[in-house]
């Protein structure tokens, strides 16, 4: 069984860990000081994990690259994390300190467009909730397999320069969620469409 790293056990981290064991991964909590026995080290949660998702609040996600980005390498990398330090205008990614940090690791950006009640229930009346994600061909098998094991339909929207392109549909969420006042039970679904990216 393959086994799987989730970095941080907030609400996104415990969402994301409780997904991927119902979908039958071996799942290894990583956080900073391990408080019972179902959470380890960061460092012991890489060591063993063919692949990491990075479920940390964004402002620490290039001090987390910095620190562990040697480990990661070989692996895929699924940062799930939106960086809202400088407010919803600039960037909410760092696929740039990634780049530089972790040059070996395999950096995509997933399950920042939606909030962490529907990766715990991706279901709806119409139907399962869509995941957009972006990152290198070389990851996608293992990334559409991760998303896929959470209940969600993995959708790509290009390699790791589409970063940009998953901050304007977390945007988007965040407007019709709160902006709009629709609530966080909330998802996307793409229909049609299907050519693949």
């Amino acid at each position: 069984m393959e086994r799987v790293a989730v970095i941080g056990a907030g609400a996104v981290g415990d969402a994301l860990a409780g997904a991927l064991r119902r979908g039958g991964l071996d799942v290894a909590v990583g956080v900073r000081t391990p408080a019972g026995p179902a959470e380890t080290t960061v460092a012991d949660a890489i060591a063993g994990a063919g692949a990491v998702v990075v479920a940390i609040p964004g402002a620490a996600v290039e001090a987390f690259a910095a620190e562990h980005g040697p480990a990661l390498a070989g692996r895929v990398v699924l940062d799930a994390s939106n960086d809202l330090s400088g407010g919803h205008d600039g960037p909410m990614h760092h696929m740039d300190a990634w780049a530089s940090q972790a040059p070996g690791a395999l950096v995509c950006r997933a399950f920042n467009t939606i909030g962490h009640e529907n990766v715990s229930a991706p279901g709806f009346p119409d139907g399962v909730a869509d995941l957009f994600w972006c990152g290198p061909e070389a990851a996608r098998a293992r990334a559409e397999r991760l998303i896929a094991a959470t209940g969600m339909r993995p959708v790509r929207v290009g390699g790791p320069e589409a970063a940009g392109v998953l901050d304007g549909v977390a945007r988007l969420w965040f407007t019709l969620a709160f902006t709009q006042g629709r609530g966080r039970r909330l998802a996307f679904r793409m229909l049609g469409g299907g050519g693949e990216a």
